[in-house]
């Protein structure tokens, strides 16, 4: 038995895709979406586990905590160098990785067919 926990329709893991980049990866709405940043940093993991795609998931995580661990190089660090650095390579990793995560999960999970068959949905013709 293959059941699936969360079957989405390409649709909406297109959807998805497109504000997990707006929010998370532009910081777009400033400090009033904090809290839905975090939530949308935590749906791929989500949904990662729910596909038992469990080896993709753990690398995601350990590269999202490790960019995380990285922005606090220049607090233990006095080098100014190497705390700009520190700063632009973790800010740019914990900005894509859960961007990619969620483009890696709808890839991995929609068939050619069920993505053709939402698309034309989409016709307005």
């Amino acid at each position: 038995m293959n059941r699936k926990i969360f079957k989405l329709d390409p649709r909406t893991k297109l959807f998805l895709i497109l504000i997990t980049a707006l929010v998370v990866l532009s910081r777009w709405g400033g400090e009033d979406l904090h809290a839905f940043r975090m939530v949308l940093t935590a749906v791929p993991f989500v949904l990662l586990l729910a596909e038992k795609e469990y080896s993709y998931c753990l690398k995601s995580f350990i590269g999202l905590l490790s960019s995380c661990c990285i922005l606090y190089i220049p607090y233990v660090w006095d080098n100014s160098l190497v705390g700009t650095l520190a700063i632009v390579v973790g800010s740019i990793l914990s900005r894509m990785i859960p961007t990619i995560a969620i483009a890696y999960y709808a890839v991995k999970t929609t068939k050619l067919s069920e993505f053709v068959a939402g698309m034309e949905k989409n016709a307005c013709f």
